[in-house]
């Protein structure tokens, strides 16, 4: 017996081929949208901090000494939680277990 949807429902987005039922293929479908939605996002942070990262060292270059040595403080701070989030991103994708 197959199990329909509300009028109203909420997961009515759910059902792809539109006939009323929300099949374990749609199911599946939707999830895997949202795992390349989230890998996307993911991905963008790693770019931006990535290119921030290189942007402070070349900011760096132009800097006077006495402007560095007061920020160094800040910036092993900064390189080490950007590399942080690097790591744990190719870290978790390495591990990521394949289907």
């Amino acid at each position: 017996m197959a199990k329909k949807l509300e009028e109203k429902s909420t997961f009515n987005d759910l059902d792809v081929d539109g006939d009323g039922v929300v099949s374990d293929r749609e199911l599946a479908i939707v999830e895997a949208h949202d795992n390349h939605r989230k890998y996307k996002v993911q991905e963008r942070i790693v770019i931006s901090t990535a290119i921030s990262m290189f942007a402070f060292t070349l900011a760096m270059f132009f800097m006077d000494n006495s402007k560095i040595s007061a920020m160094s403080g800040l910036s092993n701070l900064f390189y080490v939680s950007g590399g942080g989030i690097i790591a744990a991103f190719f870290g978790f994708q390495a591990i990521k277990p394949k289907k």
